[in-house]
């Protein structure tokens, strides 16, 4: 969160943009989930294609497929405090079980 919101002095590598539609084709915004007509600009993408096991173990590129999998409504948090609070529910939200549902 703090690195994609810019409140961190952490930047992403070259490899990991955000999803720009402007001057794109339909089909290269394959992946980018449409919210209410919108799209997701919290979506990140990947400009490396190499099927490199040290760039798919690295801590950016597995990290960037685990923030693309955050909910949107969790990933466009406008604080920090909030981001926090919604993604532990998310993470920790205890299963239903029979005898609550």
């Amino acid at each position: 969160y703090r690195i994609i919101h810019g409140t961190i002095s952490i930047k992403l590598p070259y490899y990991l943009t955000f999803a720009e539609p402007q001057g794109t084709h339909e089909h290269d915004l394959r992946g980018i989930r449409n919210i209410n007509n919108n799209l997701d600009f919290t979506f990140l993408r990947c400009s490396i294609n190499a099927p490199s096991s040290i760039l798919h173990n690295s801590y950016f590129y597995r990290s960037h497929k685990l923030w693309n999998s955050i909910p949107y409504s969790i990933r466009q948090c406008t604080s920090f405090t909030s981001f926090s609070h919604k993604i532990k529910d998310f993470l920790f939200k205890p299963e239903p079980t029979e005898s609550t549902q």
